[in-house]
């Protein structure tokens, strides 16, 4: 069987709501974009303080971690569906 596709995922948005002018506004998955947006904002902050080798820096670590997963469990979840579907249908 050829591959019929490539690439990586690193992140999946759906149509949302429309903003002012009538346009589509696309929303992570898994969350408001209101939601998303603090987590990143809290990711940035753990990234620079994990570079660190302090106790602060190793809490910060596991922290980011844990912050990672929850960002990618959505959308990984919800691709691997869409792979299992796609794999049956060509299979």
């Amino acid at each position: 069987m050829n591959r019929i596709y490539q690439g990586r995922v690193t992140k999946v948005e759906i149509p949302g709501s429309k903003d002012a002018d009538g346009n589509m506004q696309w929303h992570p998955l898994g969350f408001t974009r209101e939601k998303f947006q603090h987590l990143e904002k809290e990711r940035d902050c753990l990234r620079l303080l994990a570079k660190n080798e302090s106790a602060e820096g190793i809490e910060a670590r596991q922290k980011l971690a844990e912050l990672n997963r929850q960002l990618n469990e959505p959308w990984q979840n919800a691709l691997w569906q869409h792979h299992q579907i796609f794999q049956v249908a060509v299979n």
